[in-house]
C-alpha cells in the first residue's frame, strides 16, 4: 500500500470541478421546471392538453426537440471528456 499523497488539485482542476458541479445544479433545476411532485407534473400536462392551435403545438414541439437535442449533445460531450480523462490518467 502506497503512502504517497496525491498531488494538490491545480487551479485548473478546481475550475473544472466547479463547472461540473454547476452543470449538475443546472440539470437539477431544469428537472424541477416541470414540478417535483406527481400532482405538479399532472398539472403541467393538463395545461399542455389545453393548447389547441396547430401553431402553438409546433412552437412547443420545436422548443422541446431543441432542448432534448441540446441535452443529448451535452451528454455526448461529457462522455467524451470522461473517455479522455480515462485515457490520459491511464
Amino acid at each position: 500500500m502506497s503512502t504517497k499523497l496525491a498531488p494538490p488539485i491545480s487551479r485548473e482542476a478546481e475550475k473544472i470541478e466547479k463547472e461540473l458541479d454547476a452543470f449538475v445544479l443546472d440539470i437539477e433545476g431544469m428537472l424541477k421546471l416541470f414540478g417535483g411532485t406527481k400532482h405538479e407534473k399532472e398539472l403541467f400536462f393538463e395545461k399542455l392538453k389545453g393548447i389547441t392551435t396547430p401553431a402553438e403545438w409546433k412552437l412547443i414541439e420545436a422548443a422541446v426537440l431543441t432542448a432534448r437535442q441540446t441535452v443529448k449533445t451535452a451528454g455526448t460531450q461529457l462522455g467524451t471528456v470522461k473517455s479522455q480523462v480515462d485515457v490520459i490518467a491511464g
